[in-house]
């Protein structure tokens, strides 16, 4: 069903946040991270690094024993590429116990990627113990995700997977210890509806599941889209999959990269756009549920990264958005137009003090001097009040591991 929304626009300038505590608290010789994740108060990482024979690690980031001293990185895992092991890891999400999942670019037995788990030593100081979830077809498109399900299900997806346009996979664990975990296809995506080529999955709180379309939808310049998947009522039942909004281009934003349900039922997710005449500059947005089952869902723009204000010209933001508080985070890149270097920024979005009105945009830390935020690689304690996170030097490997704290 084709759900265009009504599309509020709000456009104002970031701010500088007051006292706010950055620090760089690793500095890479020779590599750059990728995404990062917090469990049990410890930080995880994935990344690459001359030491891990360029398929990429797993790494553990180690606060100081005494204020003031360094932090230290322990590699709990090196890829070692195909055929019995992933390389180029996307992303990793924690589960109960410490537990790691991920993604891979490449590798495994079939070389189209894999879903891993790395499960924690049993005595500290250990080797952590990875096992190979399930080895995705070459040539069925990038891999993302994962999604831990409550029922202990994993779920991940390809962008052209299935018959072709994307597909999302039902990852179940074995009845006993240690068995072989049992891969389905969850979805197929329907190339007729032009609902394919999926890019993200999140797991709302309401037991459905997001994702983004970032080229494609029903609009006229495959601007992308968002769906919906509701799993069976029932097991061996079919999904249900609803386009919520179908993306425009210019001022509407376009490609959209990563969306999650927040606690008020309201999805937000971001777009990021690098051609402002046909698909804006990237945006955050909020899509709000009907009143009446089956009409359309509103969409507003809640940010607008603007390519026309100084400093700079925004990529658009492209790192999955945190909710803490009612307040939103993320990292956007950006091309200061000034010295033709690029840089980036992590933001702040405070919501309105009534109902209807603009949410207040907060530049937490910029940089303007070559390091650019990495895809993906914020993580947030559950205060709301640390947020850690990654850059990288296009063409190079100088990546930094950043802390932000107020």
């Amino acid at each position: 069903m084709l759900t265009l929304g009504t599309a509020l626009v709000s456009a104002a300038l970031c701010g500088d946040a007051g006292a706010v505590d950055f620090a760089t608290i690793f500095q890479y010789q020779n590599g750059n991270p990728g995404a990062l994740v917090i469990s049990s108060g410890t930080l995880y990482g994935t990344g690459f690094d001359v030491s891990d024979n360029g398929c990429g690690e797993i790494f553990q980031l180690q606060p100081p024993s005494a204020p003031g001293g360094d932090w230290s990185k322990t590699t709990i895992h090196s890829f070692a590429g195909r055929p019995s092991d992933g390389c180029g890891p996307l992303a990793a999400v924690a589960g109960p116990g410490g537990v790691l999942y991920g993604v891979t670019e490449v590798g495994g037995s079939l070389d189209g990627g894999t879903v891993y788990v790395l499960q924690p030593p049993a005595m500290p100081g250990g080797a952590w113990l990875e096992n190979v979830l399930y080895s995705i077809p070459e040539g069925v498109g990038t891999p993302f995700g994962p999604v831990l399900a409550p029922d202990g299900n994993v779920y991940a997806g390809a962008s052209n997977g299935g018959n072709g346009v994307g597909a999302i996979y039902q990852l179940r664990p074995s009845a006993s210890v240690g068995g072989s975990w049992t891969a389905t296809v969850a979805f197929n995506f329907p190339a007729e509806r032009r609902e394919d080529y999926p890019g993200s999955l999140s797991l709302g709180s309401d037991g459905a599941f997001y994702g983004t379309i970032p080229v494609g939808g029903n609009y006229k310049i495959d601007a992308g889209a968002v769906f919906k998947l509701q799993p069976p009522a029932v097991p061996g039942g079919s999904w249900t999959e609803t386009i919520l909004y179908d993306f425009r281009g210019g001022h509407d934003g376009a490609t959209p990269n990563s969306v999650m349900l927040g606690p008020d039922g309201i999805v937000y997710g971001t777009t990021f756009g690098d051609n402002p005449e046909a698909y804006g500059t990237g945006t955050v947005f909020s899509l709000t549920p009907p009143a009446t089952s089956g009409d359309r869902w509103i969409k507003k723009t809640l940010h607008t990264f603007s390519s026309r204000r100084a400093p700079g010209y925004y990529y658009g933001p492209d790192s999955p958005l945190i909710m803490r508080n009612g307040k939103l985070y993320g990292a956007s890149g950006l091309l200061d137009t000034n010295t033709n270097k690029p840089g980036g920024l992590v933001y702040e979005l405070s919501p309105p003090s009534t109902p209807g009105g603009e949410w207040t945009c907060t530049i937490l830390h910029r940089w303007l001097d070559g390091q650019v935020p990495s895809f993906g690689s914020i993580a947030m304690e559950e205060d709301g009040r640390t947020l850690y996170g990654g850059t990288y030097v296009p063409d190079a490997s100088e990546g930094t591991i950043y802390r932000i704290s107020w």
